[in-house]
């Protein structure tokens, strides 16, 4: 069956004078290797079908020998897959009539042994009746293995989906009880409010020991005053000799500030409006490139980017503003609740004190606020005047 070693070495002779030889080799070289390649070929073909015939023979006995049979065919198998002289599409039909032939002769070989039986037990006597009746029961353990097999393997899946299923509903019941107390924590409580024993100490924590004079808060005050002002093209200087008069708030104006942005005293100011004096000075001020800083009883104009450098950074506690922590409830619960109360108090402190002086509003701007956890305290970089709005001197 397996190919002679003469004609292998005369197939690898041939296929090796193939590859190197040069472009200009002799064509009659080349025919005689087609030639001998078409004889290979031809020999593989006689060998595969004697061979499958033989296996067929095998299994078709009243003995079928199935194992032989295997082997042969599986040795042609490997012949053809390892052949080089056959056609690749007729070798890949020669493959798969194998693969097939394979399947067969073991159907063949079962058909044979259930017609054979009978007659082999009325030569045979009892002998043959136990050998069927081990078959039998090696048959049916092995069927019943491999149905606990499968019935373990689909326990342990669905078992599997169970817990998926129960982790699954655990997650969503957790989570659904987490928005619901969110929900109830922002529900205003109805009964007596108790504190708890250090309250009084934490909320002297927010007093501050920073104190303002009279003065300054006289100006603050002003500050927050309304006027009806109707300026057409009044000089810079008449603006801020009204203002003073106004306000009774001394106004520091240094000439050098104004030359820095190519203003003067002359600058002609025109505005119409009715509002604070903040709003109608940071008007005045910004058609200038100009801002002013509250210092030392006195309000004093400068360049924007001067007035930029004049913050200070102060801390406010509010650990007493974040809610009281519930021992009932988790502990994820009780820092989400907390979470929610500082994005609201940062919410509150940047929309309505001065919203376009902070980064977070203005990118320009130069307040900023940051919440230290250590401390329980908002850091907060802003001007003297901010700070005064939200609480920060007393």
């Amino acid at each position: 069956m397996a190919m002679s070693l003469s004609l292998r070495l005369s197939a690898a002779l041939f296929a090796l004078v193939l590859i190197t030889a040069p472009v200009q080799a002799d064509k009659d070289l080349l025919d005689d290797v087609k030639k001998r390649l078409a004889i290979e070929a031809e020999r593989v073909e006689k060998e595969f079908a004697a061979e499958r015939a033989a296996a067929y023979k095998l299994v078709r006995s009243e003995n079928p020998k199935l194992a032989e049979a295997t082997e042969k065919l599986e040795g042609l198998l490997a012949m053809v897959r390892n052949d080089n002289a056959l056609a690749s599409k007729r070798r890949e039909v020669l493959l798969v009539t194998l693969k097939w032939d394979l399947d067969k002769v073991k159907e063949i070989a079962g058909e044979s042994r259930r017609t054979n039986i009978p007659r082999a037990i009325a030569n045979s006597g009892g002998g043959i009746r136990e050998d069927i009746r081990r078959d039998d029961e090696k048959r049916r353990a092995d069927n019943r293995r491999v149905s606990d097999d499968a019935r373990s393997i689909i326990d342990s899946r669905s078992r599997t989906l169970e817990e998926l299923h129960t982790g699954r509903l655990a997650k969503r019941d957790a989570y659904n009880r987490t928005m619901r107390k969110v929900d109830e924590s922002a529900i205003p409580e109805s009964r007596t409010m108790t504190f708890p024993p250090d309250w009084r100490e934490r909320v002297k924590k927010r007093s501050s020991t920073m104190k303002i004079t009279a003065k300054e808060r006289q100006i603050m005050k002003a500050l927050n005053t309304v006027l009806d002002v109707d300026f057409k093209k009044h000089s810079f200087q008449d603006v801020m000799d009204y203002l003073r008069r106004k306000t009774d708030v001394d106004f520091d104006v240094p000439k050098r500030q104004l030359e820095e942005v190519g203003a003067s005293f002359e600058s002609e100011i025109t505005l119409s409006t009715k509002a604070t004096v903040r709003s109608i000075l940071k008007r005045i001020l910004g058609d200038l490139n100009l801002a002013y800083v509250v210092k030392d009883e006195a309000i004093h104009i400068m360049t924007r980017e001067r007035a930029s450098q004049m913050t200070s950074a102060r801390t406010y506690y509010v650990g007493d503003l974040l809610g009281l922590t519930d021992s009932r409830l988790p502990p994820l619960l009780n820092q989400m609740i907390m979470i929610q109360n500082l994005n609201s108090m940062v919410t509150t402190i940047t929309q309505t004190i001065e919203p376009k002086s902070w980064q977070v509003n203005n990118p320009d701007a130069v307040g900023t606020i940051v919440f230290d956890p250590i401390t329980m305290s908002f850091v907060v970089k802003q001007t003297a005047e901010i700070h005064f709005m939200m609480g920060g001197f007393r």
